[in-house]
């Protein structure tokens, strides 16, 4: 009883403090599941697995992948690089502390990944060995305080040749270094008995030199003193690689090798002494994931290059593997799977948001407190939330091929399909009018009400905007003069349509602003000397239109425009501009988002970094002041203002969305005092039960205790004569069970 009072204690500390931490402003992963950011760093400790990405993200799981906590991202964090390999960059020394390593400093945290701070020093590689003790690289480093301080260790037989390929410790006393061939020498495994105060180069059997170059991977050791390495040789004579696995049944005293084919072998993984795992890939051109398979150790290999993540090839990144649940984890070029037979066969790790979003829009007046948020996928999915993306819907876009974009307006969704067809839904989702099947390819859907809407039949001839007024029952042609590109327009009133684009003369690209107060059958063109990329229209006589580097602005309803800021043109270029009034807006540039408050007049470069790489697509901002933005590979991002981080939107008691799947949605308000709603959802007829628990698991309220038909229910808790704190309720319905926690404060 005492060990159970001990770890929920610890978890009430750790709920607690994520509870005054509710009001930190941050980025959050929509999509792709669990973060969207190809991880490429991965630690395991007290049976907690965190995987690390270039994007500035870190996500854990402590039940083996059925769910996935994504951690703070380190918004306002450096780029971590500057290291040879990112698979060894962050460590945690239990399922507290850890560390992100970068070539000039780190971050540690204390609380899990919750938040973050920079700490002194610099180093590519951390490995722990328990809580206290661990040691970083390249110049090694060993700290016995858990990372508050670290003590060099510099040794001469680590340090005057080649570079750190990965530190791992077996214990406190033992410890292993690989290093690989870099410039004038180098290459070899490296071994401490003392914790790192001396070392010895073990005997391997190869030479590494200028000729012949050694570049190693990985390493494991067990208890019982096998182990394994895995290695390319570089040959300069033949320009070509060989693949080495090295093998020790004595902790290396001893080493033998095998060499195969030329593959990129990355991670090993162990299930016993005679069972081993190693994953990579296969060093052509177009790289696929290959996995050697061994139950001899090492004797022979099943080596298998065709290897299907879900139902689809792809490239091996990173993994792990817990002995404990016998369950492997690894991060493909299509996302996380997880494998419950030792890497045989592949699941991909799922949740209502796992899609490849290709557009999204936001409804800020589907009801009065609530935000309606739409995204669509390639694969003819759509994710659909009505609480600002709190919460998601996964559906199926009935007889809809090919969705390209989408456009909500008073919980009507307008959508562009098969780039030729436009649809509108009535009943999110649940059936489809379609409402145009043009001859010529549609683009930019742009949506005033339910019955104004435009888009652009971008490649007819001449281009055209064609303009309903009346719901798409009829609609009008304005034709633009030849020569024309159209990249951005808006729908201001029921006849007042801005846009902006590129044509091209005799001296080049140019650009234009285009005015039409006859909802397009007649325009207005003012000249620029560079293409224009977005225009927003605040009101009919302020707006905003940018290109690559300079932004200018109207106060004549785009009658006149002048320049209000310019940058470098050999920098990145501006996109995706969106102002909240006359006077506050923000415009992306490169990883930054840069705001003003002031009418343009200056912008604030140091307002927001951005978790993402690649072209940001499109930026919305909900009416609670949340940013969602979308960029290159599908990244789906909310950025969550402190404002709506407290103030979850309420819950609509009057959905009347389709019930397709078992659903637990979070309590509504959270923190709460003394009431709040839960809201959830019944798919078949089932009996149904909902109950609250103290931190201790002690039943506190039993909410609902009864057969329930299919449907969307909310209920009622009451927690007046409770103590503040933190509290749990389950859902239970047939097989379904899941359980989400909410915060008291009185």
């Amino acid at each position: 009883m005492s060990a159970k009072i001990i770890n929920l204690t610890f978890i009430c500390i750790v709920l607690i403090w994520q509870a005054t931490n509710y009001t930190q402003s941050r980025w959050e992963w929509i999509s792709p599941y669990p973060h969207g950011n190809g991880a490429t760093a991965t630690t395991v400790a007290d049976n907690y697995i965190y995987f690390f990405g270039s994007r500035k993200t870190v996500v854990k799981t402590s039940d083996s992948g059925e769910s996935f906590v994504v951690c703070t991202p380190y918004k306002d964090m450096d780029d971590v690089g500057g290291g040879p390999d990112d698979r060894q960059k962050i460590a945690f020394a239990d399922s507290l502390i850890g560390f992100i390593a970068d070539a000039n400093k780190h971050y540690r945290t204390t609380d899990g990944g919750i938040s973050w701070n920079e700490v002194g020093g610099g180093g590519w590689f951390i490995t722990f060995a328990n809580s206290q003790i661990g040691w970083k690289g390249p110049t090694l480093s060993k700290t016995t305080d858990a990372g508050l301080t670290w003590q060099n260790k510099y040794n001469p037989i680590l340090e005057d040749k080649g570079t750190y390929a990965k530190i791992f410790a077996l214990d406190t006393d033992r410890v292993w270094i690989l290093k690989s061939f870099h410039y004038d020498g180098g290459g070899g495994i490296y071994f401490s008995s003392d914790g790192g105060e001396n070392w010895q180069e073990q005997d391997i059997g190869v030479a590494s030199d200028s000729s012949n170059r050694l570049y190693f991977s990985d390493i494991i050791i067990t208890e019982t003193g096998y182990g394994m390495a895995t290695a390319r040789i570089f040959s300069t004579q033949s320009q070509s690689y060989t693949t080495l696995i090295f093998r020790t049944t004595n902790f290396g005293d001893d080493w033998e090798y095998n060499t195969y084919l030329n593959y990129r072998l990355l991670n090993c993984f162990l299930k016993s002494d005679s069972e081993w795992l190693i994953f990579g890939n296969s060093d052509e051109v177009q790289s696929e994931a290959v996995r050697f398979y061994t139950t001899d150790f090492g004797e022979n290999w099943e080596i298998t290059s065709e290897i299907y993540f879900g139902s689809r090839k792809g490239r091996f990144s990173i993994g792990a593997y817990l002995q404990s649940t016998n369950t492997l984890i690894i991060v493909s070029s299509y996302g996380f799977y997880r494998s419950f037979d030792f890497g045989q066969t592949f699941h991909r790790l799922t949740n209502t948001t796992d899609l490849l979003v290709k557009d999204f829009s936001i409804d800020n007046n589907f009801t009065p407190n609530q935000q309606l948020v739409v995204g669509i996928s390639n694969d003819n999915h759509y994710i659909l939330s009505e609480d600002g993306g709190y919460s998601w819907i996964r559906d199926t876009i009935v007889s809809i091929n090919e969705p390209q974009e989408v456009s909500v307006s008073n919980g009507i969704i307008f959508m562009i399909s098969g780039y030729r067809f436009l649809h509108k839904s009535e009943n999110l989702g649940s059936s489809w009018e379609t409402l145009l099947n043009s001859y010529s390819t549609i683009r930019n859907l742009q949506v005033l009400n339910q019955d104004h809407l435009a888009v652009i039949q971008k490649y007819s001839t001449p281009p055209k905007i064609l303009y309903t007024a009346d719901g798409g029952n009829s609609w009008t042609e304005g034709p633009f003069p030849m020569g024309f590109y159209f990249n951005s327009f808006q729908i201001l009133d029921e006849r007042l349509i801005y846009g902006c684009g590129r044509f091209s003369d005799s001296t080049g690209n140019k650009g234009f602003v285009y005015k039409s107060t006859n909802k397009g059958l007649d325009w207005r063109i003012i000249d620029f000397d560079m293409e224009l990329l977005n225009i927003q229209m605040v009101n009919n006589r302020i707006g905003y239109v940018h290109g690559g580097y300079k932004i200018y602005k109207t106060t004549d309803s785009g009658e006149h425009w002048y320049k209000i800021y310019e940058k470098s043109p050999f920098s990145y270029y501006f996109n995706s501009i969106f102002f909240y009034d006359s006077l506050n807006g923000i415009i992306r540039d490169t990883y930054k988002i840069l705001e003003t408050n002031d009418g343009g007049n200056t912008w604030d470069r140091n307002y927001m970094n951005l978790p993402v790489w690649g072209s940001v697509k499109k930026i919305q901002i909900n009416k609670n002041g949340n940013l969602f933005a979308l960029s290159d590979g599908s990244r789906f991002l909310r950025y969550t203002s402190k404002r709506d981080y407290i103030q979850n939107p309420p819950i609509d008691t009057n959905n009347k969305i389709d019930v397709s799947n078992f659903n637990l949605r979070q309590n509504y308000p959270n923190p709460f005092n003394p009431s709040t709603s839960i809201q959830y959802a019944v798919s078949s007829g089932q009996f149904v039960s909902l109950k609250v628990y103290d931190v201790l698991g002690k039943e506190i309220a039993m909410l609902v205790n009864e057969e329930k038909p299919a449907g969307r229910y909310v209920a009622k808790f009451d927690a007046t004569g409770l103590p503040s704190g933190i509290y749990f309720y389950t859902l239970r319905a047939g097989s379904f069970v899941e359980t989400k926690k909410m915060v008291l404060m009185k």
